[in-house]
């Protein structure tokens, strides 16, 4: 019996910490709209949430991302350091057009390669990678923001 009681602990004391690594911060929650497809979005609204991201998650829903709010608009870049799964970024401009989709995998070496917006961008949305692809997500679409 107290092996098990044991075993138990460690399974409940386990779970909790996986948890925490999957959600390193409280996100608020958002939504965009790309066409006719919503995606439900956490929101990396802060320094600290805007270079975290989505390092060290090891899924995200089919219809789940991360949103990136910036103050100002202009090119950015972004990068797969200790990001596990594979993501298409969407570059979005203040004016709410899609200004570059880039399809990322994760970096598993020191030096990483860079995938930057090419054009000024104040938003920038993290989903699945194929995402776009199979929502017929393209350059130069409106999308809609509720955060």
């Amino acid at each position: 019996m107290y092996k098990k009681t044991i075993f138990l602990l460690l399974i409940v004391l386990l779970y909790g910490c996986s948890e925490e690594l999957e959600k390193k911060f409280d996100y608020e929650i958002g939504e965009v709209v790309l066409g006719d497809v919503r995606v439900e979005v956490e929101i990396a609204d802060s320094y600290e949430k805007v270079m975290f991201g989505l390092m060290e998650r090891e899924k995200l829903g089919k219809k789940e991302g991360m949103l990136f709010i910036f103050t100002d608009e202009e090119p950015r870049t972004f990068w797969m350091k200790n990001t596990l799964i594979p993501l298409d970024i969407i570059f979005i401009n203040s004016s709410l057009d899609i200004v570059k989709i880039q399809h990322a995998v994760p970096c598993k070496t020191e030096t990483c390669p860079i995938y930057p917006s090419g054009k000024p961008a104040k938003f920038v949305l993290e989903v699945n990678e194929g995402f776009s692809e199979e929502y017929g997500v393209e350059e130069g679409m409106k999308v809609e923001i509720s955060t």
